[in-house]
């Protein structure tokens, strides 16, 4: 069984639509996206439940279709903090979908700044512990944001 939840700021506008297995899921705050998070700060939240006792499926389709229906912020079409357009939740996935993200993690190589290799890591959040080095300065250097960090390159494999 599934609901379709939203959050609504103080100013009584909808700016998110979910879904979850767990009812507490639309009262759980930390586990957001960073757009979320300064959103609900700056505005304040309340939880709604909308339906509940639904199938998987149909709570996604209720989901694509109220986030199409409001828009979301990021694409400029509404007014929804949502980052896609539903549907795609792990409720089913579990910890398989744990297991393959382990799987796809990438390999970090770090070089001198003459690209000489010095170390292969498994995963960003490894490197960066193994390192200290704030995970965040470390993803810039991957994204391309920044060249270096701490007088080393790094890179995916």
């Amino acid at each position: 069984m599934a609901i379709v939840y939203r959050h609504i700021d103080n100013r009584n506008k909808v700016f998110y639509i979910g879904i979850s297995k767990n009812i507490n899921r639309a009262n759980d705050f930390v586990r957001r996206s960073d757009f979320w998070k300064r959103y609900s700060k700056k505005y304040g939240v309340t939880s709604e439940i909308l339906k509940d006792k639904l199938s998987y499926n149909d709570a996604k389709e209720i989901e694509i279709a109220l986030i199409s229906f409001y828009g979301r912020k990021d694409l400029k079409t509404g007014c929804l903090v949502n980052m896609t357009e539903g549907g795609d939740g792990t409720i089913e996935a579990g910890n398989k979908f744990r297991e393959e993200a382990y799987k796809k993690r990438k390999k970090i190589i770090q070089y001198d700044l003459n690209n000489n290799f010095i170390c292969e890591y498994n995963g960003i959040r490894y490197a960066a512990k193994k390192l200290n080095i704030a995970y965040r300065q470390l993803h810039r250097v991957l994204s391309g944001e920044r060249k270096t960090t701490r007088g080393y390159i790094f890179k995916y494999k």
